[in-house]
């Protein structure tokens, strides 16, 4: 009973304190999330180590187990693994769509998606993803770890009715805690997220992620080992006369990269052809390596061990080009045939492979030089991470905290640069991106620049500017600021003719001033502000507000740029942004309906918006939309008015903030299902 009364006071004492101290509660859950990401990753790696005993009765590494089996096993073994893996996927895990990968993962986070990942499917997914991964198939089980830890924090953030905003970060932070415990790479791992997943480095998402990614770095330590994963042998490093070999490996990797992503590519078109169930092509694939391995036992599984092997020279020269091709071929076969799983450690042991066959090329020809193989292959390894991801801080980072060798440092910056330049040059996209574009899913960035071309001041301006003379004493300035609420006062001369503006800190600067009010005019307080016309564009709207900050700008005659015609405001201007870009993601969701494998996918490319025609609100008859705001009353954003007969009727979009609804009008309306049932409830 003590126990019990200590442990409910101590249980109560930490909501207190959660309650009253939001930056305790972001810690915890931040921490929460570290500690989920290495969860997963212990669960990953013994998972694959008790599969792998069940099928070889060893725990040995998975090269020793694939070189100390016999040839008809070592043929038929990912052959069977990819056949159960296909069968666990179509009858227990139920779907025929992927995991949520890294594209999925950056589509809700950086997309603005739903910021939702579905822990239970990506559980029963991941399981098939271990059992072909330890039965020999060429693919990383760094992919698992990651989709687990994304999706268990999502669930996590689920569960406490976390804001859009904070589960994208949460999510961010079990990607770090992912990729951390899985290659005892924190720094790396939390660039990972910045560089490729959320895409910006704002310290609101770098200070949590950084936080997350350590916390599952020492967890996996606790576990693993704090060594690193691929320690070289004690010197100095490469000199100064080397890094020219450097930049040309920088510029040769990337084509090997390209062969990699064009042979996995190629390979999903030739399966998808094979009229067989997916289980089936899993096993044709799993053969395919299975014959591979025959001859090169270095590319079973994910590679993690030949790598190393690699790294220390114990690959012969004359297998490093067959081992290269061999690898992009066994994870083209794996994946290409439906199997999932990462790409990233076998994208390892490309550049691996590619990076010492260089190296021994160059000391042939330059047999003064000295050049030192390992060092090549760990600038492979960077390299052919660039030249995937596009993402260059990661693969440097990355691969230095894999080896932890300062004298490596200044060729995997010469690397990471060269090839990520050069693939940019090969490649539009990124692995990552590719596969979401693929989809019909471009980024935000896209969809903004789409609005902002097609949008034009006339399409938010306001048509009632608030005006005065320019001879109005200062007092009654101020009385039309307290009366309309406006923050700007446009200054016409006595020929109507534009003189400039009054912001509103400017009037009152004076307005505690009995004598200033007495003495002075409206002339005197007009300041010269930028200009638009009808016709100015959404983005150069946008760049005059940057100008100075002001919250409206005036309207004038494309003609005549002194003749006031309204005024647009800087909230105006940010919704109608807002409204044609979530139009612009809703209508692509909608018309690419059947590229969406199920319904939860459909429901992460578009959350949970709708787009329904319905009679105007009796709360917004008579009254502008600028007055009702319905984004803020009803939680939907109006498209567009259809006004006049059904068979006559006129569609006015993008709708004027000063439009007055009318009565017959129907507003084509965009906003959850949750609003629109409010919205029915009420009428």
């Amino acid at each position: 009973m003590i126990r019990r009364a200590l442990a409910s006071r101590a249980y109560q004492a930490l909501r207190r304190l959660f309650r009253t101290n939001e930056r305790a509660y972001t810690v915890a859950l931040v921490l929460a999330a570290g500690f989920l990401g290495a969860v997963s990753a212990v669960l990953v790696r013994y998972g694959g180590l008790v599969v792998q005993y069940l099928a070889f009765a060893s725990f040995n590494p998975p090269l020793e187990v694939a070189r100390g089996l016999r040839v008809p096993m070592v043929v038929l073994a990912p052959a069977a693994g990819a056949l159960v893996a296909g069968l666990l996927g179509r009858y227990v895990a139920r779907d025929s769509g992927g995991m949520e990968g890294t594209s999925e993962i950056m589509e809700a986070v950086s997309l603005k998606g739903s910021a939702r990942l579905h822990l239970g499917r990506t559980v029963r997914k991941s399981i098939g993803s271990v059992l072909l991964n330890a039965t020999g198939g060429s693919v990383g089980r760094e992919g698992p770890i990651v989709q687990i830890g994304a999706a268990a924090t999502s669930r996590l953030a689920r569960i406490l009715r976390l804001p859009t905003e904070r589960r994208r970060i949460l999510i961010g932070c079990g990607v770090a805690a992912g990729m951390a415990a899985a290659y005892n790479s924190p720094i790396g791992a939390a660039m990972f997220v910045m560089e490729v997943v959320h895409g910006n480095f704002a310290l609101d998402v770098f200070g949590p992620v950084v936080l997350s990614s350590v916390t599952a770095a020492l967890f996996s330590r606790g576990v693993f080992g704090a060594a690193p994963l691929y320690p070289l042998s004690p010197g100095a490093g490469p000199g100064f006369l080397s890094l020219p070999l450097f930049a040309l490996l920088g510029a040769l990797v990337p084509f090997a990269a390209l062969l990699l992503r064009m042979s996995i590519e190629a390979s999903e078109r030739m399966f998808r052809r094979v009229p067989l169930p997916v289980y089936a092509r899993m096993a044709l694939g799993g053969l395919v390596v299975g014959l591979l391995a025959v001859r090169l036992p270095e590319i079973w599984g994910n590679g993690y061990d030949a790598v190393g092997e690699v790294l220390v020279g114990r690959v012969v020269p004359a297998v490093l080009l067959p081992l290269l091709l061999a690898k992009i071929a066994a994870t083209a076969a794996s994946i290409g045939s439906g199997g999932s799983g990462g790409v990233f450690t076998p994208t390892l042991l490309v550049g691996a492979s590619a990076g010492a066959f260089f190296a021994n090329a160059a000391g042939a020809a330059l047999p003064g030089l000295h050049v030192e193989a390992e060092y090549f292959a760990l600038a492979g390894m960077a390299a052919a991470i660039a030249s995937t991801t596009f993402a260059p801080i990661t693969a440097l980072i990355m691969v230095f905290e894999m080896c932890q060798d300062y004298g490596a440092v200044i060729p995997l910056a010469v690397v990471t640069v060269t090839a990520t330049a050069v693939s940019r040059g090969l490649r539009r996209d990124s692995i990552y991106t590719e596969a979401l574009r693929r989809k019909g899913v471009d980024f935000d960035l896209a969809f903004e620049q789409m609005a902002l071309a097609s949008l034009r001041a006339e399409d938010f301006v306001r048509l009632d500017p608030l005006t005065v003379r320019s001879d109005a004493p200062v007092g009654e300035v101020l009385d039309r600021f307290t009366e309309s609420r406006q923050t700007a006062i446009y200054v016409l001369s006595p020929s109507e003719r534009l003189l400039g503006a009054i912001d509103l800190r400017d009037a009152f600067h004076v307005a505690g001033e009995p004598r200033l009010r007495e003495s002075l005019v409206a002339l005197d307080l007009v300041r010269d502000v930028p200009r638009v016309n009808p016709k100015t564009s959404l983005d150069d709207v946008m760049r005059r507000f940057s100008q100075l900050e002001l919250a409206q700008l005036p309207v004038v005659d494309v003609h005549d740029p002194d003749r006031l015609i309204g005024s647009v405001a800087r909230r105006d201007v940010v919704q109608a942004l807002d409204r044609e870009v979530l139009r612009r993601r809703m209508v692509l969701a909608r018309y690419l309906g059947g590229n969406v494998a199920d319904a939860d996918a459909g429901s992460r490319r578009a959350e949970d918006l709708r787009i329904e025609e319905r009679p105007a609100p009796a709360r917004l008859v008579g009254r502008s939309l600028a007055e009702t705001d319905p984004y803020h009353t009803l939680g939907l954003y109006v498209l567009s008015v259809r006004r006049g007969e059904e068979a006559k009727a006129r569609e006015i979009s993008p709708v004027p903030p000063d439009l007055v609804v009318r009565e017959n009008d129907r507003l084509v309306l965009l906003g959850p299902a949750g609003a629109f049932e409010g919205l029915a409830e009420e009428s």
